[in-house]
C-alpha cells in the first residue's frame, strides 16, 4: 500500500502524471471533491493526470495513514492565485493499484 500511495502523491508533487499509469487501475472509480464521478475505463486516470500536470498548483501531503488495502491522505493545495484548499482522499487498493477513491475538501 505504501509504495502505491507514495507514487500517487509524488505524481502531484512533481507534476509527473506519467507516474499515475502504474498505480491507478483502469477501472478505478473516483468520486471527486465536487461530487463528480469518474468511472469509465481510464476516466479516473485521465482526471488525475490533468490535475497532476497542472504546474499552477502546489501539492503538499500532510499525512498518510492506512494498512493493507485502504489509505487516507490528508493534503493541501495552493493554487497560482494563492488560494489554499485542504482535503482528504479515501483510497481503496486492489491488486496493487488504486481501485476506488473518494475526495473531500474543507470549506472555510
Amino acid at each position: 500500500m505504501s509504495e502505491v500511495i507514495d507514487r500517487f502523491n509524488a505524481a502531484f508533487q512533481t507534476h509527473d502524471a506519467s507516474e499515475l499509469a502504474d498505480v491507478v487501475a483502469e477501472d478505478c472509480v473516483l468520486e471527486n471533491v465536487d461530487g463528480a464521478t469518474y468511472s469509465g475505463p481510464g476516466q479516473a486516470l485521465g482526471f488525475w493526470s490533468a490535475l497532476a500536470a497542472d504546474h499552477g498548483t502546489t501539492w503538499t501531503v500532510e499525512d498518510v495513514t492506512g494498512d493493507g488495502e485502504r489509505a487516507t491522505i490528508r493534503w493541501r493545495a495552493r493554487s497560482a492565485d494563492g488560494t489554499v484548499t485542504r482535503g482528504v482522499n479515501l483510497m481503496w487498493l486492489r491488486d496493487g493499484r488504486i481501485a476506488e477513491a473518494t475526495g473531500y475538501v474543507k470549506i472555510s
